[in-house]
């Protein structure tokens, strides 16, 4: 029994190391026999593995403690790995680690960070679960698969309940940036100065504060523990307010230099707080309107690299244009084909709230069950 430690995770991790530090061999034995004979009696009590479902999961502290239960430690590392999965949008990958320990949908990851580049804090998520993550980053395809694999096993209300604690205000946001868009527009409609060379942004100190405000506005807090990650409807508000103020922009000769800034440096602000989901949505190549449209899942093959510019929070850098890419509005996209991938990316936005609105429905008004912290 002196090698056999798993038995000493009935013990309060502070009594675990005390154990640790300054008991002899033979006092360890002593323990680890006598809580044996607890969990089996703990065991014969509750077939259903009381024992195992009562472990608490603490990821922070995880290198200060000493691991006596190899179990712990394996969940542990599977729980943070499906988070991380999650947030990627690796579907697949992240389905495969619950489907091998349904438990997991019942832990609580304290805390889980996504650098998605190295200019930015990370996308960071507090007290969240593994269905909670994927209903903050706007994944209804996982959301939806594992809210399945909760219903099936744990039943409704304890998938009611996850969801809830997830949007206790509800899924509406009543905030709008449409005020915030329409004066920065002003703002650059009015800086002559405006250019793009070699890379760089070029821009008077009036504009240059004024995006560095929308930056703060939108600057990560201390983690997201409700809600989802970034609300899509700041993208409806981005593109409608360009759309109303159109004509507030100089076409500078048909340079169209204040059109792209716009484009590069708020467009491509909100992008870089975009989740994994949407960012992938947005890099379709080949089938980007049968996706935004809803005919063609997302291509959860597509790349979004980690040190390329989707991500970048900085200011003097070209980013992704809805208007054909990266480069598109000074490359003379047609106003046309513009209207046609912002009116598409509306859909998808809208399609996006539809889905978390239906589940709200389905989950409203039901009793709930608390999960495991």
């Amino acid at each position: 029994m002196a090698n056999n430690r798993f038995p000493l995770e009935l013990l309060p991790d502070a009594v675990q190391l005390e154990i640790e530090q300054y008991l002899s061999s033979s006092d360890k034995a002593n323990v680890a026999m006598a809580c044996q004979a607890t969990l089996q009696n703990a065991k014969r009590l509750d077939q259903n593995g009381y024992a195992d479902k009562s472990l608490g999961i603490d990821l922070i502290g995880k290198q200060a403690l000493p691991f006596f239960n190899s179990r712990i430690h394996a969940m542990q590392k599977k729980l943070y790995q499906a988070g991380l999965y999650i947030l990627k949008g690796r579907i697949d990958e992240a389905l495969a680690i619950i489907d091998k320990d349904p438990d997991l949908l019942l832990q609580v990851i304290p805390a889980i960070t996504l650098q998605k580049h190295p200019s930015c804090v990370g996308e960071k998520h507090v007290g969240r679960t593994l269905f909670q993550l994927a209903l903050g980053a706007y994944d209804h395809e996982l959301y939806e698969a594992i809210g399945q694999r909760i219903e099936s096993k744990y039943g409704h209300d304890v998938k009611a309940k996850q969801f809830n604690d997830q949007f206790p205000n509800g899924v509406k946001n009543a905030k709008s940036f449409c005020a915030v868009f329409d004066s920065l527009i002003k703002t650059i409609a009015a800086d002559t100065t405006i250019a793009f060379i070699n890379g760089q942004n070029i821009m008077n100190d009036t504009t240059r504060a004024a995006l560095q405000a929308l930056t703060k506005s939108l600057a990560p807090t201390d983690g997201r523990t409700t809600g989802v990650h970034l609300d899509l409807q700041i993208i409806i508000d981005c593109i409608d307010t360009y759309e109303d103020g159109f004509d507030k922009f100089k076409n500078e000769d048909k340079k169209w230099n204040q059109r792209g800034c716009y484009w590069r440096c708020v467009f491509g602000l909100i992008e870089s707080r975009a989740p994994y989901f949407v960012a992938m949505a947005l890099n379709e190549k080949d089938a980007f309107f049968d996706v935004m449209e809803g005919k063609k899942k997302v291509t959860r093959s597509t790349e979004v690299l980690g040190d390329s510019d989707f991500f970048d929070s900085q200011l003097a850098v070209s980013r992704y244009i809805i208007g054909g890419g990266r480069g598109g509005v000074e490359r003379g996209v047609g106003v046309a084909y513009l209207a046609r991938r912002c009116g598409a990316l509306k859909t998808f936005v809208r399609r996006t709230h539809t889905n978390i609105d239906n589940l709200s429905g389905s989950c409203s008004n039901q009793q709930t069950i608390s999960c495991k912290k």
